[in-house]
């Protein structure tokens, strides 16, 4: 009697290569899904804190000097470049507080204006932070990491 063993490999190695062929696309999209979703959650949530920061740097500006607020906020890891700019024009100084975000290839700029002129510097780290945010005497706000 002549057993033949190698059928049986023959049908293992059929179906866990049919297998494969399943499993690895789906895991694939759902992995880009995956990061897609977490693209879109970090500029949602960078959203939310620039909204924060507008809100407490307009309350800090019309309070006055001396005036200053400390913020706690977790930063995502999307943010690759927080910068500011001021406008001069006839209607008087206005600043941009500009967040650039970046989810996968695509780039986002997610911007607030300030009908008063501001000066930022904070870092792009991601992370739980405070953030220092104070009016100056030369009648701007002053937007930084809080040293402590």
């Amino acid at each position: 009697m002549i057993v033949i063993k190698a059928q049986y490999s023959m049908e293992f190695i059929l179906i866990f290569a049919f297998s494969l062929v399943i499993i690895i696309p789906f895991i694939n999209m759902l992995h880009s899904e995956y990061s897609e979703r977490k693209g879109n959650l970090d500029e949602l949530h960078a959203k939310q804190i620039i909204g924060e920061i507008e809100l407490v740097a307009q309350n800090v500006y019309y309070a006055g000097y001396p005036s200053r607020t400390t913020l706690k906020l977790i930063f995502p890891r999307g943010i690759i470049e927080i910068s500011n700019k001021t406008i001069s024009g006839a209607a008087g100084v206005k600043s941009e507080l500009i967040f650039k975000t970046k989810a996968g290839s695509r780039e986002n700029e997610i911007l607030v204006i300030f009908p008063f002129p501001i000066h930022t510097t904070l870092s792009t780290r991601d992370g739980s932070r405070k953030i220092l945010i104070k009016a100056e005497r030369g009648n701007y706000v002053n937007i930084t990491d809080s040293p402590s």
